[in-house]
């Protein structure tokens, strides 16, 4: 409420500083029709549609009613009045504050029904004028704004910086005309303007609010009317308090415009109410739906219109309870249950019954724990009270699967934002992806990368903004080439309050473990990249990428493959029918161990498996190194060349006698492909006449598709001189210790 409230007749200005019920204007009673002060923040209500924000408490004193534009797109508001068309007189008057930073490209208008009497709006976006128009003519006044190019929102400062004006609007049955007075603090701006012909009510405020959060102060609402005959407003109805099945109802009896007593009358039966129909007293207490209906008739018998409420008793629905989870240890979580049923119930409170794996329902006292594995389910009771839906929510256990990359945002440095340009924009499944941060080290089968899928391609400090990467309306995020189970993690905040994701694709929510305004967690449906947004002003602080909780390998046609893997795995807990090996390696010959526990990353493996089937291996976060293990793995593309003055790098391969281990060319480099394992043996370990790589199994059943390895294939040409020839021609050459003649 404002206390420098101004008007332009002196024949009102008494009555509009007394406000009240009715107010004496010279031989007139003037009744109040409408009030509010903006005082509290529930006044708000007030506003019919439209998207605001609140009732704002300024410079500590000063309350007003900010009207503002919340989702940055443009918006409108109204606030629409009681009828008060049976008056013969009215005045309006209210405050309105003009301050041009926040009220971009926006207006208000005054209206009988969705006829605009007259608008004020912003002449252009950063102009300092507010334009005047009644109906589409556009007026020579104009009122001024306080202008400023930046600066802090209205919330503390709108009362000091904005330009407050206060309007005046008349209107009478005896010339048929409304009028309009705006004063700004000194003098009148506006004196009584013509805004329509004919006697007719403001029905509504309409607020049409610009982009950019615009917002428009108001304050200090009040109209009254005046008639030559009695009028009687009507009675208003409303629940005041619910107790289980029960109702209490309230009726506020109207008033009489000429001051006469008046009494209320009310009906439960649907019949309209009149004078021999029930007097209210005090408040009634409904058990059963039905139909209140309530009537005001004065001394002198004037009546007012029939107010009604249907009122329900037994059929509203609770509120579904919700959980959270506030500890975790060995396996088992602590959870706590609460309900809000504000919306549908004022007392008591509602019971929370909840149920382990469709066990008995248990009513809810106090924190309860939830096994890994377990489903919980939860819902709200209350007498006269349809129970709510039912939740469920299964606790699922932390992952523990090796983390395959992570970055956080702490500075602007990590999106090493001055060196990406939009000409480094990469392609993910046919979609331009540009990038933010790109991590291009290829971590074993995975290439990830942090992209910014659309919005403007200048990718400069805007993205990165108080310890974070900052979100944005039309920024689509991407993490891309993860395999299906791998594991994203989302941290973030929302400067002091929460921080959300929202449409993720290719990913599912692991609503267990994540934290509701802080940490998000997903699980990966296919392999391929994902997708995800930030809500507005939420700021993404760090991502990690864990592994899927297993890795695939095929066997091949002859029942056998090698495997290596960038994660640890879990050799205790094979599928069914699947055996793994390592080995050791004496001279020439290399022996075969099956190998049942955890081991690390990287490690060289034979697996023995059906033919032509893929098995999934379970991953583990550590496991242990095999130290004289003659298998090395490979995790990337390798390339390797045999030398048989050096080394021999033998893999596995199908010959013409049989599956073996056949050794790598020594004229040219081989790539060894990732995922896969080979055998290195020293050249001086081949004795003649002996020329086998000879193969033994603990497992004796294992050796019947497995071939010892012979090398007499394998030549090393040199000239007569000692010198070797990568590519022999005509002549002499020694092969293996002989003379050989190539022709």
């Amino acid at each position: 409420m404002r206390t420098n409230l101004l008007l332009t007749k002196a024949l009102v200005v008494v009555a509009l500083l007394l406000g009240g019920v009715s107010s004496v204007w010279a031989d007139k009673t003037y009744t109040t029709v409408y009030s509010n002060d903006y005082e509290t923040a529930s006044t708000i209500s007030d506003i019919k549609s439209g998207d605001y924000r609140d009732c704002q408490i300024t410079d500590g004193t000063n309350h007003y009613l900010k009207i503002r534009e919340n989702t940055r797109n443009g918006g409108s508001a109204s606030l629409t009045f009681p009828t008060y068309s049976s008056y013969d007189e009215f005045i309006l008057s209210f405050k309105v504050g003009f301050y041009t930073s926040n009220n971009k490209a926006s207006s208000f208008q005054l209206r009988n029904g969705t006829t605009a009497l007259a608008t004020f709006g912003w002449t252009s976006w950063s102009s300092d004028e507010v334009s005047y128009t009644i109906g589409n003519t556009v007026q020579d006044t104009k009122l001024k704004a306080t202008y400023q190019t930046s600066g802090s929102r209205a919330s503390d400062t709108y009362n000091s910086i904005a330009k407050w004006y206060t309007f005046t609007i008349s209107g009478n049955k005896t010339d048929n005309k409304v009028y309009l007075t705006v004063n700004d603090g000194t003098t009148n701006v506006i004196s009584n303007s013509v805004i329509s012909n004919s006697f007719v009510n403001v029905t509504s405020l309409y607020f049409n609010l610009g982009n950019a959060h615009a917002e428009i102060g108001f304050d200090d609402m009040l109209l009254q009317g005046y008639s030559d005959l009695e009028i009687v407003s009507a009675p208003s109805i409303e629940i005041t308090e619910v107790n289980g099945i029960d109702r209490e109802v309230t009726i506020t009896s109207g008033t009489s415009s000429t001051n006469n007593s008046v009494t209320t009358y009310y009906t439960t039966d649907g019949n309209d109410p009149t004078s021999s129909s029930t007097a209210y007293t005090t408040p009634i207490t409904i058990s059963s739906d039905c139909t209140i209906k309530a009537i005001t008739i004065s001394s002198a018998n004037g009546a007012s219109g029939i107010t009604s409420l249907a009122v329900t008793t037994g059929n509203l629905t609770l509120n579904t309870p919700t959980w959270s989870k506030t500890g975790y240890s060995d396996g088992v979580s602590t959870v706590t249950l609460s309900s809000n049923q504000s919306s549908v119930l004022l007392s008591p409170n509602a019971d929370i019954y909840y149920k382990i794996n469709d066990g008995e329902a248990t009513k809810y006292t106090a924190p309860i724990s939830v096994n890994d594995g377990e489903t919980l389910k939860y819902y709200a009771t209350a007498t006269g009270y349809t129970n709510s839906a039912e939740g469920s929510v299964t606790a699922v256990a932390p992952n523990t699967n090796p983390i395959i990359w992570t970055d956080s945002y702490s500075s602007a440095s990590d999106e090493g934002i001055s060196a990406i340009t939009s000409a480094e924009a990469t392609r993910v499944s046919g979609t331009d992806y540009y990038p933010i941060q790109a991590n291009n080290t290829q971590i074993g089968f995975y290439q990830i990368s942090y992209y910014l899928l659309s919005g403007s391609n200048s990718i400069s400090n805007w993205l990165y903004r108080s310890g974070g990467i900052y979100g944005g309306a039309g920024k689509t995020y991407a993490l891309a080439n993860l395999k299906a189970g791998d594991y994203v993690i989302l941290n973030g905040k929302y400067g002091n309050d929460a921080f959300s994701v929202s449409s993720p694709s290719n990913m599912t929510l692991d609503e267990w473990n994540s934290v509701n305004g802080s940490k998000y967690c997903y699980t990966v449906t296919n392999d391929g990249p994902v997708t995800f947004n930030i809500a507005r002003y939420g700021y993404l602080t760090s991502i990690t990428v864990q592994s899927s909780s297993h890795v695939s390998a095929t066997i091949g046609a002859n029942g056998y493959t090698t495997f290596a893997s960038p994660y640890c795995l879990d050799l205790a807990h094979l599928p069914e029918g699947l055996k793994a090996y390592t080995a050791t390696l004496s001279g020439i010959t290399l022996s075969f161990t099956e190998c049942t526990k955890a081991v690390a990353a990287g490690t060289g493996l034979l697996l023995q498996g059906t033919a032509n089937t893929a098995y999934e291996i379970p991953v583990v976060a550590s496991g242990t190194a095999i130290t004289d293990n003659a298998l090395t793995g490979v995790t990337t593309p390798t390339d390797k060349q045999s030398d048989a003055n050096g080394k021999y790098y033998f893999v596995m391969k199908k010959t013409s006698e049989g599956l073996t281990f056949a050794p790598l060319s020594t004229t040219s480099l081989v790539t060894i492909p990732a995922g896969k394992a080979y055998i290195e043996v020293l050249a001086s370990a081949f004795e003649s006449p002996a020329r086998a790589l000879v193969l033994t199994f603990d497992d004796v059943t294992s050796v019947k598709e497995l071939k010892n390895s012979r090398i007499e294939e394998l030549k090393v040409y040199y000239n007569l001189q000692g010198q070797r020839v990568a590519s022999p021609k005509k002549g002499l050459y020694i092969v293996n210790g002989r003379k050989v003649q190539v022709k």
